[in-house]
């Protein structure tokens, strides 16, 4: 439940490396636990499941290092839908990538890249 606001309080769970504490709008503490990395805490309290470097991690072994685009070795993490389009770090909307594929992605989304490599 967002306070007067519109926001959110999200904090680090036990397994997050580092303590935070932030206040979020609410449709991106809503995404974050649609998308299975955090928790409902109470009406107005987040608990966010895991750190950048643990999801980044989670999506290397999930995905076998293997890039989504190219099938070579993949070493980075890349987002479904950028963090400029409204993406967010969480597994669903991450994948593995390789830098060369990575950089060539940029901005575009997933789907758009895909369908520019199939032409």
């Amino acid at each position: 439940m967002p306070d007067k606001d519109g926001m959110v309080l999200i904090v680090s769970g036990e397994q997050c490396k580092g303590k935070f504490r932030s206040r979020v709008p609410y449709q991106k503490a809503w995404k974050h636990v649609k998308e299975g990395s955090a928790i409902i805490k109470d009406k107005n309290t987040v608990i966010k499941l895991y750190s950048k470097c643990q999801v980044r991690k989670m999506v290397l072994h999930r995905d076998k290092h293997i890039c989504h685009y190219c099938g070579e070795h993949g070493n980075t993490v890349d987002h479904k839908v950028p963090l400029s389009h409204g993406g967010y770090t969480t597994p669903a909307n991450l994948v593995c990538s390789c830098l060369k594929c990575n950089q060539m992605k940029g901005v575009k989304t997933y789907w758009q890249f895909k369908k520019e490599l199939a032409i």
